[in-house]
């Protein structure tokens, strides 16, 4: 009779064991499957066309292209340069109003507030003349365009314009000498420079 409790016991054990190991074993490979998830993520809203190595990084693109660019500037850390004559606003620098011709995010401080990035996009592109108060209260140093001056309508009568790529590290711009950061963690900012044909 004592056997016969010790070989139920063990066989309990037994048993506990098999059901803890498939457990860890389901969690195993649930975590395989995440994690194969996670890295195989594709981007459905956006297709990207990778180009080909080669001495110059240029293509010529038209406002089908260049309009989602400037939506994912503040997003994705871009520096897009237009052509002299495109000015997106005027900004009071110093008592001095300056021609503005870039987006850059190093440049305005808007924090974590994307409202504040998508009213700032949207008044650039199409001089939006109904939230005029709202940007005059957020943006008080920047003068827009009017609505029939804004970048949009310039870029839908162009054709084409070439754009160029070029990659840089923030930290590298200023104090080039003094700066003490790694390169594994330095900011990577892309810059599209957009000219004319």
């Amino acid at each position: 009779m004592e056997n016969a409790a010790e070989a139920l016991k063990i066989a309990a054990w037994v048993l506990i064991f098999i059901v803890a190991l498939s457990i860890g074993i389901n969690s195993v490979n649930q975590t395989r499957q995440t994690m194969d998830t996670i890295l195989a993520y594709n981007d459905k809203e956006y297709e990207y066309t990778y180009v080909e190595e080669s001495p110059s990084t240029q293509r010529e693109v038209g406002i089908e292209s260049i309009l989602p660019t400037i939506y994912k500037a503040y997003s994705e850390n871009y520096k897009i340069i237009f052509p002299e004559e495109y000015t997106l606003y005027t900004k009071k620098i110093d008592g001095e109003e300056k021609k503005i011709n870039y987006i850059d995010l190093e440049k305005e401080s808007l924090g974590n507030n994307t409202n504040l990035k998508k009213l700032l996009i949207e008044a650039i592109l199409y001089g939006k003349e109904e939230k005029k108060d709202e940007l005059k209260k957020s943006f008080p140093n920047i003068k827009f365009p009017k609505k029939g001056e804004a970048l949009y309508n310039k870029l839908k009568d162009e054709v084409k314009l070439k754009e160029k790529l070029g990659v840089y590290y923030q930290e590298e711009t200023e104090n080039a000498e003094q700066s003490s950061t790694l390169d594994a963690n330095k900011t990577k900012k892309r810059v599209i420079t957009y000219e004319k044909r």
